[in-house]
């Protein structure tokens, strides 16, 4: 595997711990006007972990995830979906690095995969 993708996955992992540790549901971070807003960790009840910027309650702005598939993710977000500039681990070894929209690979645009 690429250095640079080992430096990737070594990073999601490092920016992850902190919601390894907290309990299934809960946030830690910035909240106004009583809704996740800013920078916070969540450790979601569906298994996924979050470290990243929120806004209104949702993932938006530049965050790591890894989710319960083991899959990590690192890019930008948008009404809780991956959405702009990201490089996504299936935990397969496949990388993919691309600009997502709405949490999909888009048909036409650069797509760079490894394998």
């Amino acid at each position: 595997m690429n250095r640079a993708y080992e430096t990737f996955i070594n990073d999601c992992l490092h920016e992850l711990e902190e919601a390894e540790k907290l309990p299934v549901g809960e946030y830690q971070g910035a909240v106004s006007k009583n809704s996740r807003s800013g920078m916070g960790t969540l450790k979601m009840e569906n298994g996924d972990l979050y470290h990243g910027n929120f806004k209104n309650d949702l993932r938006s702005g530049v965050g790591f995830c890894k989710f319960k598939s083991g899959a990590l993710y690192k890019g930008e977000w948008r009404d809780d979906k991956p959405h702009g500039a990201g490089i996504l681990y299936s935990g397969k070894n496949e990388i993919l690095e691309c600009r997502f929209e709405a949490g999909m690979v888009p048909l036409n645009g650069r797509v760079k995969m490894m394998l």
